[in-house]
């Protein structure tokens, strides 16, 4: 059993789980890509959400 509870969005490839959580803070947008956010919200069955206190 392992809970997961913090895990990179690379050490998430090829794991599927029913939610997930994503925590994204507007300082570290540009250090991320639209592969990096696919592998993470690709992760999730029910459902995705993410955090960020930025809406744009």
């Amino acid at each position: 059993m392992d809970h997961g509870y913090c895990l990179t969005s690379y050490a998430s490839q090829g794991k599927t789980v029913d939610r997930v959580l994503i925590t994204q803070p507007a300082s570290t947008l540009t250090a991320s890509n639209p592969e990096q956010f696919y592998v993470s919200v690709s992760r999730g069955r029910e459902a995705v959400t993410v955090y960020t206190q930025d809406k744009s």
